[in-house]
């Protein structure tokens, strides 16, 4: 399809526009750190001293604008809030509606452990992203501290085309390191998918069932090769019938009767005339 004379600069006017738009919110981005020391500028070191949270939205790939939420002890309640839009500064108040004193910061960051800044942040992000195949259009930007902790934590949520969140990405502000990424794939609008890398790995419980016993019919040879015993040998002799003469065991054995000793010889009675009398043979008991 070829355009007009008459449309073509309404092209080329657009598409300048789209460049100079682009090249302008380029310039008016700013990365966390550089956010953090023109406070520290107008508003003295000891208001970046310790963070209680920063934020920044619609990051390409940096965000326009930041909030910063630093302790001041000056405060009525401590916390002070800061705004940073396009290079400008604006001292935001005392900031107690949504921390002090119901609920109090969970820690404070000290300036000298952020050792990542949000520009560095932005490209481990990417990198975790272009791993898992998925694309995403802006992002936005998170830094608190750890849990009862002063270690600092990026979080980033990887916002597609039509702002839907595609993803989030924790890293650690003082290494670097990947705490966890979460990954939302909406291939199918009625069920997505969600890839959590801190999420409980699950594993099949498999059972290995006993092996069969193998089954070998009579008459025909195994996969051994080795024959079978023939029939006849498998089925057992009959029992020898026992016999008529029951001997007792041993242990009822009757011992034999000992020999008879020999009769005592009879004794001699003297009496009175000096004769020798023998006695006459015991009287044997009936049976």
């Amino acid at each position: 399809m070829r355009h007009s004379l008459r449309t073509r600069p309404f092209y080329l006017s657009l598409t300048l526009a789209c460049l100079l738009a682009a090249g302008a919110q380029a310039q008016d981005a700013i990365s966390a750190k550089d956010a953090l020391a023109k406070v520290a500028r107008n508003y003295g070191p000891s208001a970046t001293a310790a963070i209680v949270e920063m934020t920044g939205t619609f990051g390409q790939d940096q965000p326009e604008s930041w909030s910063l939420v630093a302790w001041d002890e000056s405060a009525t309640f401590n916390l002070r809030a800061y705004s940073i839009e396009r290079g400008d500064v604006t001292d935001g108040g005392e900031d107690y509606s949504r921390l002090y004193p119901e609920n109090p910061p969970t820690g404070f960051i000290p300036l000298d452990k952020l050792k990542i800044d949000s520009t560095l942040a932005f490209e481990i992000a990417e990198k975790q992203a272009r791993a898992a195949r998925m694309g995403f259009n802006s992002l936005n930007y998170s830094l608190a501290a750890m849990e009862y902790a002063t270690e600092p934590v990026w979080a980033l949520d990887l916002v597609d085309a039509d702002d839907d969140l595609a993803g989030k990405v924790f890293i650690s502000g003082e290494t670097g390191e990947v705490l966890r990424t979460v990954f939302i794939y909406r291939n199918d609008p009625l069920n997505l998918r969600i890839v959590d890398s801190a999420a409980p790995r699950t594993t099949e419980a498999t059972t290995t069932a006993a092996p069969e016993p193998e089954q070998v019919i009579i008459g025909t040879t195994p996969p051994g090769g080795i024959a079978p015993a023939p029939m006849e040998s498998l089925i057992p002799a009959p029992a020898t019938p026992p016999s008529d003469s029951i001997a007792p065991p041993p242990s009822t054995s009757i011992p034999p009767a000992p020999p008879l000793s020999p009769a005592p010889p009879q004794p001699i009675i003297p009496t009175p005339s000096g004769d020798r009398v023998i006695p006459p043979p015991p009287i044997p008991l009936e049976p």
